[in-house]
């Protein structure tokens, strides 16, 4: 009989030669792992209603759903691989993710953010974040050599799907480079390496807090970049191209358009004539506009 362990690494080892990221390996494994502490179970003798059980729990619904994912995948391995001839996790109930908006951090915001005497590493996360539209594990990555001296590009490293893509500096981002150093990382670990991505999330959660911006996650500066493009005309394939992003479809989770650009847009529409008579051609005596009466 194999062990959860054993069982796991095989599914990591199969995972990596298919090319998936170490830390997407590692959070599937966690969330597994969580599972069979939760049931009290191994990953043989769990049962299908084991795994319902353990979905129920209260977390976010993305959340669940990668929860759910986790599960899947690790079964179809074990099945695939004959160490069970079953697979509980075949048919688990579908997570329902409610539709959302956008939610940037608006460009007060940012700027009371920068004001709120963060510090200078600090500074540099928020507009890696707000000003390139890098992910947190992107901003971690930052090194002497990922930068462009010469050309003022960023590249960016630990990208979703591992893409390596270069991309301009933002002026603002370029002058703050000038202070910080031109060797090895940008922002070294305690030990050897970068920070931890989420490091930088936890960081700058606390900043946000402390400059009384709630409501916000970090991940929301990103939101920032690209509504600000958009709503500045940039169009919607460089915008995403800034964002890189492979799906054109994921930009709504970013771009809240204002107020204003929703009102010109209704205003476009073509203008009828609507009558002022009633049905049996009673004319309705003109009210005066909401907020004009004494």
């Amino acid at each position: 009989m194999h062990t959860d362990d054993e069982l796991l690494t095989a599914y990591a080892t199969f995972r990596a030669a298919s090319g998936h990221k170490r830390s997407s390996i590692a959070y599937s494994e966690g969330q597994v792992r969580r599972m069979l502490v939760r049931t009290g179970k191994t990953l043989m003798t769990v049962a299908r209603e084991d795994l319902i059980g353990a979905l129920a729990v209260d977390v976010a619904p993305h959340t669940k759903r990668l929860m759910r994912s986790a599960y899947r995948g690790v079964y179809a391995f074990l099945q695939d691989e004959e160490y069970r001839t079953d697979n509980p996790a075949e048919r688990l109930p579908k997570q329902r993710v409610p539709r959302r908006e956008a939610h940037p951090v608006s460009t007060a915001e940012l700027q009371a953010l920068l004001l709120s005497s963060i510090h200078q590493r600090t500074r540099l996360y928020v507009l890696l974040y707000a000003y390139q539209g890098m992910r947190a594990a992107e901003i971690a990555a930052v090194s002497s050599g990922s930068i462009d001296w010469q050309r003022r590009r960023i590249l960016t490293l630990n990208a979703k799907g591992d893409v390596l893509v270069w991309r301009p500096l933002h002026p603002i981002v370029w002058d703050e480079l000038q202070y910080h150093r031109r060797d090895g990382n940008l922002f070294p670990g305690v030990s050897d390496g970068h920070v931890r991505p989420a490091t930088i999330s936890t960081v700058l959660a606390r900043a946000l807090r402390r400059a009384g911006i709630t409501g916000h996650r970090p991940h929301q500066l990103r939101a920032w970049f690209a509504t600000q493009q958009l709503e500045a005309g940039v169009s919607g394939p460089v915008a995403q191209a800034n964002m890189r992003h492979a799906d054109a479809s994921s930009m709504k989770y970013y771009y809240l358009p204002s107020e204003n650009a929703l009102r010109a847009a209704i205003e476009t529409l073509p203008r009828v004539h609507v009558p002022r008579n009633g049905k049996r051609g009673a004319t309705y005596p003109r009210r005066a506009p909401l907020g004009s009466r004494s």
